[in-house]
């Protein structure tokens, strides 16, 4: 069924395997690597992150989106992500490329044979639209409130209703690319738990969704000992 659709109707999950087989399975080591898929910034949502040395967003358009939205999706993605990249249909690359011409915004190309990316014009990084709100809030409460402390050394003493606010204050004026590598570091800890057992083979036409999952260990050994049983 995998193959088929692959072959026959690329929506945005083949997409995503993709980049959880090429990428976070293939270029990255996903021990030290995490991937984030429908990140939320502001009122776009990112399809796929890369977070490791540096964060790289990925927004997939398939065969069948358009690229209506494609430049406010990419104004909202730069608020937290220096380095972007549309990733498309290998027929339809050129175009992207086009489109995006002179922006720093990469384009990479989905084959239609095993599904491999191949990059086409490489994203450049650029922090000039970093903005330390949104930075701020596209972070859990917990996640905010361990970059603050680790930037400033003590957590703001405040009420609910106020603390987020507070937080936002206490680290305005530290800058927006010192604020991204903070933020950088909290999405790195979101990396797999049992990363060498979502790189079982079987494992490979639904990784994207293994990783969005996540499982322990015990949840990790189960999923793989059914995906490798026989069919009846």
């Amino acid at each position: 069924m995998a193959a088929w659709l692959s072959k026959n109707y690329r929506d945005e999950s083949i997409y995503k395997n993709a980049v959880a087989n090429n990428i976070l399975f293939g270029r990255h080591s996903p021990r030290t690597t995490a991937m984030l898929q429908e990140f939320r910034v502001r009122r776009s949502k990112a399809d796929c992150v890369i977070v490791n040395g540096s964060v790289h967003a990925y927004e997939i358009k398939t065969e069948l989106d358009s690229p209506a939205r494609l430049a406010k999706q990419l104004a909202d993605y730069r608020t937290v992500f220096p380095k972007i990249s549309v990733i498309t249909d290998e027929r339809l690359a050129r175009r992207y490329v086009d489109l995006l011409d002179g922006s720093p915004v990469g384009v990479v190309a989905l084959s239609r044979g095993r599904a491999r990316l191949s990059v086409k014009r490489a994203a450049t990084w650029d922090g000039a639209g970093l903005s330390v709100e949104a930075l701020m809030r596209s972070l859990t409460k917990p996640e905010y409130t361990d970059l603050v402390t680790t930037a400033t050394g003590v957590a703001p003493d405040a009420p609910s209703g106020v603390f987020f606010s507070r937080c936002l204050s206490a680290v305005r004026d530290l800058g927006p690319v010192e604020i991204h590598e903070l933020w950088a570091d909290q999405l790195r800890r979101r990396k797999l738990r049992e990363p060498r057992a979502l790189g079982a083979d079987c494992m490979r036409p639904i990784r994207h969704v293994c990783v969005d999952i996540n499982p322990d260990a015990p949840q990790a050994r189960n999923l793989r000992q059914w995906l490798e049983e026989p069919a009846a």
